[in-house]
């Protein structure tokens, strides 16, 4: 097994798709982790074959994925992000909740590049720069 495989911001979405879909705890289709994430049943399918390539889950040909342990560890670790995004945004940046977890819906999960943000975090984009930096630190 891979101890630490390259994983893309792509790759990440779809772990925590299926994840967000059950995927840690039984099978989800191919179909359901393509509409979760807005693309071709093809498209997904290519994607599965590399995470499945990576050991991140585990994927039977017209039945459908399950996460691996290091998939589920992944994906966990990317909505822990998410989440502390989005408190972030609406504690310090009194951006309201619904429009936060857009915001971080609209995010790469790797700390560093939150710092390329648009809108109206744009306005705020130094207290964001400084929280990036020392949360990438944890």
């Amino acid at each position: 097994m891979n101890d630490s495989p390259t994983v893309t911001p792509a790759m990440e979405d779809y772990l925590k798709g299926i994840y967000e879909l059950g995927g840690a705890l039984g099978t989800v289709s191919t179909q359901q982790v393509a509409g979760r994430l807005s693309v071709s049943c093809p498209s997904a399918t290519n994607m599965i074959k590399k995470l499945a390539a990576l050991e991140l889950l585990m994927h039977t040909p017209y039945r459908g994925v399950e996460l691996t342990a290091q998939g589920t560890l992944i994906a966990r670790r990317v909505l822990r992000h998410h989440e502390l995004l989005e408190l972030f945004l609406w504690r310090t940046l009194a951006i309201p909740p619904d429009q936060g977890h857009r915001e971080a819906d609209a995010r790469p999960t790797r700390a560093p590049r939150l710092t390329a943000a648009a809108g109206p975090v744009d306005r705020r984009r130094p207290a964001l720069s400084s929280w990036a930096e020392s949360a990438d630190a944890h």
